[in-house]
């Protein structure tokens, strides 16, 4: 047994913290005195304390709001400055594709104007989330395919001195100036072939 001394209104977090930082970030919850007790427990003097531990769990922010030891303050703090920096990057390498599978590129005005409607508050929290997956992945996609049919909205060359055997042929031209209406139970991307009907 090892006796540890912690501030007033410790929690099993902080004595977890005060063993090991691993120790911390992977609690899941304690026994003390042989009772199974939540994360914020408040200890008191005299309490024998075991960890309980799971390769599954994280920090979280809420877990600010159980420790009062610096020392388990720190190792949060850490642990989750960590993680923003990790969903950040996957989050950013995840738009990136986003756009090269739609063959798109919005403009930093458009991209602003995403976020904004996505409510978030800034470029950096939308890819965090993004990273994390916890965006509205039909949005996005719908905003794509409506920024796709703006930039194919051509007007139809009405040369007529071009090849009428071209693909371009006034047979087979389209009005494509038209409203388009996507079938609900469709999502095609770039590439994928598409039926048409006209009415």
């Amino acid at each position: 047994k090892e006796c540890k001394n912690l501030p007033i209104n410790s929690t099993p977090l902080d004595f977890a913290y005060s063993v090991h930082t691993d120790i911390g970030n992977s609690c899941i919850g304690a026994k003390v005195n042989g009772r199974i007790v939540p994360l914020n427990y408040r200890l008191k003097n005299g309490d024998q304390i075991e960890i309980l531990n799971s390769n599954n769990q994280k920090p979280t922010k809420e877990w600010l709001d159980y420790v009062v030891s610096q020392r388990a303050k720190n190792g949060i703090m850490q642990y989750l400055k960590l993680e923003q920096k990790k969903y950040l990057t996957t989050g950013i390498d995840l738009w990136v594709n986003l756009q090269n599978d739609f063959e798109i590129k919005l403009t930093d005005s458009d991209f602003r104007d995403l976020v904004k409607k996505l409510k978030y508050d800034n470029e950096d929290e939308f890819f965090v989330a993004l990273g994390k997956q916890d965006v509205d992945i039909d949005y996005i996609h719908n905003h794509f395919y409506h920024k796709l049919k703006d930039l194919k909205r051509t007007p139809i060359d009405n040369d007529p001195d071009r090849n009428e055997n071209t693909s371009e042929s006034a047979s087979n031209k389209i009005n494509i100036n038209v409203p388009i209406v996507y079938s609900e139970c469709c999502y095609p991307i770039p590439g994928d072939r598409i039926v048409g009907e006209i009415v």
